[in-house]
């Protein structure tokens, strides 16, 4: 048995690309939730449009991650894109607990959205994957 190679496969790439692709998920609601701030407090942005605000940058992170996570393990697509999705909702609940006394109101509107941003990327990328089909077609 040879011990000087690296573990690969599934075992070793189904949590690392998991974790890295929540980390890209956390970094990019944390480069949102600034730009958004930046937004209000510069008056371009209402104040009454932080709620719409952030359901935007929730789902977009969500899809961010999604794609991240993927992008590192390439297979057993929908399996990635949901294991994001749970890991990325974990990870918010438990940033929710810690900071905010554990008041968690608006739980399934923002679980509702993670699931849809992942679901959208998953259902993009399904797309991006195919090529042309078929006899080529002549003049």
């Amino acid at each position: 048995m040879r011990v000087d190679r690296k573990p690969s496969g599934l075992a070793a790439s189904f949590p690392k690309g998991l974790a890295i692709g929540t980390l890209a998920a956390m970094a990019s609601t944390l480069a949102l939730s600034a730009l958004l701030a930046w937004l209000i407090v510069s008056g371009t942005v209402r104040e009454g449009s932080l709620g719409y605000g952030v359901m935007a940058l929730v789902f977009l992170s969500a899809a961010l991650g999604g794609s991240v996570a993927y992008g590192r393990i390439k297979h057993r697509r929908a399996l990635v894109f949901l294991g994001a999705a749970v890991c990325y909702l974990v990870t918010l609940t438990a940033l929710t607990a810690l900071f905010f006394g554990g008041q968690l109101d608006g739980f399934f509107p923002t679980a509702m959205l993670i699931i849809g941003g992942c679901g959208t990327a998953f259902l993009l990328s399904a797309r991006a994957g195919k090529g042309r089909k078929g006899p080529k077609k002549y003049r």
